[in-house]
């Protein structure tokens, strides 16, 4: 599968979008809409926990890829030079719990300023 890029402002009120571009991969490649619905709902718990901590300038950078599987990796950036980077995550431990038990791996990002997490659901 090629990579597919989404990148927007890190906003709550955009999440649909991630949802919409993650359920149009996910459709793409012929999943169940059982797949399709625990996919996005596992962009959708791991977008909203790295948009509470997010600023009005910084950008939500979600790509999806992956060949037996969907890798999917958000991340929040700053948008401009000079930005405040952002702080460090704290998941809260029921949100963490959640994507947990809905992918097969994730794994909390944190290197060169850009926080993120990295989740793969097997297809």
């Amino acid at each position: 599968m090629d990579q597919v890029l989404l990148d927007i402002p890190a906003s709550v009120d955009l999440l649909h979008v991630v949802r919409a571009v993650v359920s149009g991969v996910a459709a793409s490649r012929g999943l169940s809409y059982e797949a399709i619905d625990t996919i996005c709902l596992t962009a959708s718990e791991a977008a909203g926990g790295l948009l509470a901590g997010a600023g009005e300038s910084q950008r939500l950078r979600v790509r999806l890829g992956g060949e037996g599987s969907i890798a999917i990796t958000l991340t929040v950036e700053s948008n401009q030079e000079g930005d405040a980077q952002p702080g460090p995550i704290t998941w809260d431990p029921l949100s963490w719990r959640i994507l947990s038990s809905l992918a097969d791996r994730v794994e909390a990002l944190d290197e060169d300023g850009v926080r993120g997490i990295r989740i793969v659901l097997r297809t």
